[in-house]
This record gives C-alpha cells, structure tokens and sequence, in this order.
C-alpha cells in the first residue's frame, strides 16, 4: 500500500486494505500461516509489543547511539537499526509476559472462579 498508494486516503488504497484485512476478519489463516506457533506466540505477546515498543525506540534513539541514527544514510544501516529495534521489543515483550502478564491472568481467573462460587453458594 505504501509503495502503490500516493494518498493513503483515496478510495484505491481503502479498497487494497480491504482485500487484505476482510479474509483475515472472516477467520481465514492463509493457508495455515496465521496458525503458526510463531504467529500465535506473537499474537499472545502483542500487548507487551504494543506497550514496549515506545521504550525500546525511546533508548535507540536517546540513550544508545544517536550519533547512528543520524549517520544511517544507507538502507543497510537503517535495516540493521530496524532489526535491532524489534528484535530487542520482542524479547522484552515475550519475557514482559511470561513474567507479569501471565501469572496476572492465572491470579485473575482465580478470583473470578472464586466469586462465580460464591454466587452459586449464596442463597
């Protein structure tokens, strides 16, 4: 879309997004690539990748080597910085969620088991 689309507002662009968003929205998994054990791995992880990312970009861009970023003329440079950024967001995000989000989920289900109990036991 990117590449074809001049505007990515026109009625063209809209209509590239749609072919490609309403098979996916109508549970269609491409084939068998959706259900990947990466993709379902990444879809578990994707709130932590939402919530981190903007640390991880804050520190390339402040706090490692900002001097990189400005003298990343060539698209190798930019790549290479590109796949430091998102390799280093998806291993905060997995470990974020192995360590925090899941042990939350265990705890919530915990107490919305407990509570369903208790409705069932009061009179």
């Amino acid at each position: 879309m990117f590449v074809s689309c001049d505007n990515p507002y026109s009625a063209f662009c809209y209509l590239l997004l749609l072919v490609v968003f309403a098979p996916i929205a109508c549970g269609n998994t491409l084939f068998g690539l959706l259900r990947t054990r990466t993709l379902l791995m990444l879809g578990e992880i994707s709130y932590s990748v939402y919530v981190l990312h903007g640390v991880v970009l804050f520190g390339l861009y402040t706090l490692a080597q900002p001097s990189a970023l400005l003298n990343a003329s060539t698209p190798g440079r930019l790549f290479s910085l590109l796949l430091i950024a998102s390799t280093s967001t998806v291993a905060m995000a997995t470990l974020v969620h192995i360590a925090i989000e899941r042990p939350a989920l265990r705890l919530g289900r915990r107490f919305t088991a407990i509570s369903r109990e208790q409705e069932l036991a009061a009179p």
